[in-house]
């Protein structure tokens, strides 16, 4: 099985999403983030209370529940927005020409793999890691970071993805797949 493809700035950018949003320790940072935030302007606002410079109670509970609303229910998506920005400059920052431009996966009995006019590597597939998938990749980890990335739509069929996802499945040592 052979994919010849453009690899974007954007897929990777949204792997770093995928990552970003899936795993457990970033939920849990991003949490605590946000308890944190909303204690810490809990403090500023019974200082600003109690030292009288605010005058009117109820414009303080306004603003309060405004901004703890925001900084707990709206965290996520603003940490979300700023990590694809900052993923977006990291890549500006160099060519990136292993990652972005013409790609090629090739999959046989007994590895991946990933080609491009700079490079090529083998992986054979009892290093995947964890299989993940969303609405638009596969994402096949070879480390807790790093995952080969198979869009869907090199699929002609739904059947077809069902297919390679059985496929990789198979290849997988089965306690990993989920």
């Amino acid at each position: 099985m052979k994919f010849e493809f453009e690899q974007t700035v954007e897929d990777i950018i949204n792997f770093n999403q995928f990552q970003l949003e899936n795993s457990e320790v970033m939920k849990s940072s991003i949490f605590k983030q946000r308890i944190a935030l909303v204690a810490m302007y809990s403090l500023v606002v019974l200082f600003f209370i109690r030292s009288g410079i605010v005058k009117s109670d109820i414009t303080i509970i306004i603003i309060y529940s405004i901004v703890c609303s925001f900084l707990f229910f709206r965290y996520n998506k603003y940490v979300y927005w700023r990590s694809k920005r900052a993923v977006r400059k990291m890549l500006a920052e160099g060519k990136n020409k292993s990652m972005i431009g013409k790609q090629s996966l090739t999959f046989t009995a007994e590895s991946i793999t990933d080609k491009n006019e700079y490079s090529s590597t083998e992986f054979k597939y009892s290093l995947i890691e964890k299989f993940r998938e969303n609405e638009d990749y596969f994402f096949l980890y070879t480390s807790a970071l790093q995952a080969i990335l198979v869009k869907k739509e090199l699929f002609e069929t739904k059947e077809k993805i069902a297919e390679f996802k059985d496929f990789i499945l198979d290849k997988m040592h089965p306690e990993l797949a989920e």
